[in-house]
């Protein structure tokens, strides 16, 4: 559950990769359709040894000067370890940059080893800003490569792992963290040197705590200095922190992990800023004017490299504020804006700083997201994008152009296009043409951009683009016709009335064959909550495969994005402030209303289904609305909100002894005797996102009231599982449950 994509999308993401396993349910796969030449999607064909759809291009980067486009690939033919490759933008050559085998082996160990250690291998890598070398990660460790010299050096050889490597402004050092503090190394090789002391387990130094990378998409907690000679960095102090266990069952005897977990209303971890010089290693800390709760999300050093903007966000996350902070501590913070809401603040990215010390901001203080341009002391220079729609993102600032280019729902909330506007506010234009939604990455030089993109049934492809919008090349020829052999289900996006007369996106699958005059049970898959969007234009992955599939066996898969939901505007989303589940499941009870009015419905075979908040939803559907679903599956679900993190839970609930009737009434372990329908409650053992302990509550709460329930628990799988055959097997248990009883 991350800031502007908590725990909805990050069960879309995570839940996309989940596989279905062939012949789950001893249920025969559909016959090909030998009159038309199309194959049957199959649990094999989707999940075999070689993949239906191909996977993209990883690595996809541009070189800082804009001339080359790198990304990974094998060096020689389809298999095989990985390169580097470049493609001249020029003259459209492509050729190896890094080669597969340039790692240096890992030191001697000093002791007889029976085999030779397996060489490194190219995992993910950054350029450096001069563009002359290139950082690269494989095992744990830390490579750079010279481009003149065509060689690579290992900087570091540790049986701890180097995480969120960062090279400085000038190209000499590299940061990083382990063993949860600070280092740097030299980026040509050299003794290594620990810039932070005391940290552990305990005490992060430049290292996020859980709940900030998860819920406010605070995953780097340093910041290099425009000079290269300093690293801003945060210090979190769990020490007051509650410890979850998370036990593996597995071996003889049962191992406990202790999680640091702030729950709802709990003690979160204490802050502190601090700058740390590489000369001397000495770190002052600063005086950022924050109170004793309040988060410090987002960072930033500004161009002169004396002051950094800090946001401060207040534990309600009702006002967010924008502070100056004097990176020597010799004048007190200054706040330069403020933002406030009724209900709460969405954060987005922090401030870009321009050269001329301009500030980029983005807000939603008219109720939808836009960009604003400030001036160095906080005073609004110009407004630049407006309109009942929202910029999502911010892709690339050209200051000598004169451009900002974003992504945004200007198109359409089905929809995400690249946009460009003038710092004048004036030149606005779209930029991606093909209907859609598209994610991408514009060139420093603002030349041309990388876009992924897709439209329902499509799956995601990868394009090179001149600014203007015209194709370059098509980078994922081959996943264009990954699907072009297969019957693939009818698809429409509606638009249905809610109960209060306001029009809620929906989208209905229904089989190749569909008759009208057949009546055909419906699985409705549900999600729900702030950020959401389940109802997009846009390719949906394995979940998309699976309810394809769900459709060849004879039903109709129907979603509705309701209030709360993603790209409608804060007022859109506020209305679930302090009472989660009631008015999502009034408009998922619209959708069943709209369902029961199309005569090819049986209205006695509705099920739903979720994940993460769908699963809160399935398990809210059942109790607060029983008799209306004949089946549920309810997936990782959170029973009682009480139990979830402080910063996602708070933002909507408040804290627990500030709103016990919000959390008693969205909690539906509290209504767990009004269940009605048959359940299957499903649970990874080792989820550190979404307790097991959710689940154990509601299993209680059914015993007490004498409630049967189906129960699938899965050990060592997190909030997505990982393990290949638990997907299956998973997979297996959904289709076959759905199978027997809908």
């Amino acid at each position: 559950m991350r800031g502007r994509h908590p725990l909805p999308v990050c069960l879309l993401v995570c839940f996309a990769a989940v596989p279905i396993p062939a012949g789950a349910g001893g249920a025969a796969a559909p016959p090909a359709d030998p009159a038309r030449g199309l194959e049957q999607l199959t649990v094999d064909a989707i999940f075999g040894e070689k993949p239906l759809v191909p996977p993209l291009l990883s690595g996809v980067q541009f070189s800082p000067d804009g001339e080359r486009l790198t990304y990974l690939a094998p060096e020689k033919g389809e298999e095989g370890p990985n390169a580097i490759w470049a493609l001249t933008l020029r003259s459209a050559e492509r050729a190896v940059l890094v080669p597969a085998d340039v790692l240096p082996p890992p030191p001697p160990t000093g002791g007889e080893s029976q085999t030779a250690p397996a060489p490194p291998r190219l995992g993910t890598y950054q350029w450096s800003p001069q563009g002359d070398a290139i950082l690269l990660s494989s095992g744990g460790d830390l490579f750079s490569y010279s481009l003149a010299e065509r060689t690579a050096r290992r900087l570091t050889a540790t049986a701890e792992d180097e995480t969120n490597p960062q090279i400085s402004p000038d190209g000499a050092w590299v940061a990083f963290v382990r063993g949860h503090g600070l280092h740097a190394v030299p980026m040509r090789g050299g003794a290594e040197v620990a810039l932070t002391a005391d940290a552990s387990e305990v005490v992060l130094m430049g290292e996020p705590d859980w709940v900030s990378c998860e819920e406010l998409e605070l995953c780097s907690a340093y910041w290099w200095s425009p000079d290269s000679r300093r690293i801003a960095f945060l210090r979190f102090d769990q020490e007051p922190v509650y410890k979850h266990p998370l036990v593996d069952w597995l071996p003889v005897h049962a191992e406990v992990t202790w999680e640091r977990y702030p729950k709802a209303g709990d003690a979160n971890a204490r802050l502190a800023l601090g700058v740390v010089a590489l000369a001397d290693r000495e770190v002052h800390w600063l005086e950022t004017g924050a109170a004793a709760e309040d988060y410090l999300p987002r960072v930033a050093w500004e161009r002169a490299g004396t002051t950094l903007l800090v946001e401060r966000l207040n534990r309600g996350q009702d006002r967010l504020e924008l502070v100056r902070v004097d990176a020597a501590g010799a004048a007190p913070p200054q706040t330069l804006l403020t933002e406030q809401d009724p209900h709460w603040v969405n954060l987005a990215a922090g401030p870009q700083v321009l050269d001329d010390g301009r500030l980029l901001w983005s807000s939603e203080r008219d109720g939808w997201r836009h960009l604003y341009l400030y001036d160095a002391q906080g005073k609004l220079v110009r407004r630049l994008t407006e309109g009942e729609w929202a910029v999502e993102s911010v892709e690339r600032v050209d200051e000598k152009g004169g451009f900002v280019y974003f992504t945004a729902t200007e198109r359409g909330v089905l929809e995400r296009h690249l946009y460009r506007v003038g710092l004048d506010g004036k030149r606005f234009s779209r930029l991606t043409q093909e209907a859609g939604t598209h994610a991408t990455t514009v060139d420093p030089k603002g030349r041309h951009f990388v876009d992924r993109y897709s439209h329902w049934g499509a799956p995601t492809g990868l394009a090179l683009h001149r600014i203007e919008g015209s194709q370059v090349e098509d980078l994922s020829p081959a996943v264009h016709r990954a699907l072009s052999g297969f019957a693939w289900p009818r698809h429409e996006f509606l638009r249905i009335p809610a109960a209060d007369g306001e029009m809620l996106q929906a989208e209905l699958l229904t089989p190749s064959d569909f008759d009208p005059a057949r009546r055909y049970p419906v699985l409705v898959y549900v999600y729900g909550g702030p950020h959401a969007q389940i109802v997009r234009d846009a390719w949906g992955g394995s979940r998309m495969l699976f309810h394809a599939l769900l459709a060849q066996r004879g039903y109709l898969v129907f979603s509705v994005d309701g209030r709360g939901s993603d790209g409608r505007g804060h007022a859109w989303e506020a209305v679930i402030d302090r009472r989660l589940g009631k008015r999502e499941l009034e408009d998922q009870l619209a959708g069943v209303r709209y369902l029961k009015s199309l005569p090819y419905v049986d209205p006695g075979r509705i099920g739903i289904w979720g994940w993460s908040y769908g699963g809160t939803m399935t398990l809210y559907a059942l109790t607060n609305a029983p008799g209306v679903f004949r089946v549920g599956v309810s997936g990782a679900p959170v029973s009682d909100w009480r139990l979830y993190d402080t910063i996602y839970t708070e933002r909507y609930l408040e804290r627990p002894q500030d709103n016990p009737d919000g959390y008693r009434d969205s909690s539906p372990v509290n209504q767990a005797a009004r269940l009605q329908g048959k359940l299957l409650l499903v649970h990874g053992t080792a989820d550190d996102n979404v307790h097991l302990q959710n689940s154990l509550a509601m299993l209680q709460a059914f015993v007490e009231a004498d409630i049967p329930y189906d129960l699938q628990i899965y050990p060592r799988q997190l909030h997505g599982f990982q393990d290949r055959k638990a997907r299956l097997h998973l997979h297996g248990r959904i289709l076959r449950f759905l199978l027997e009883n809908l």
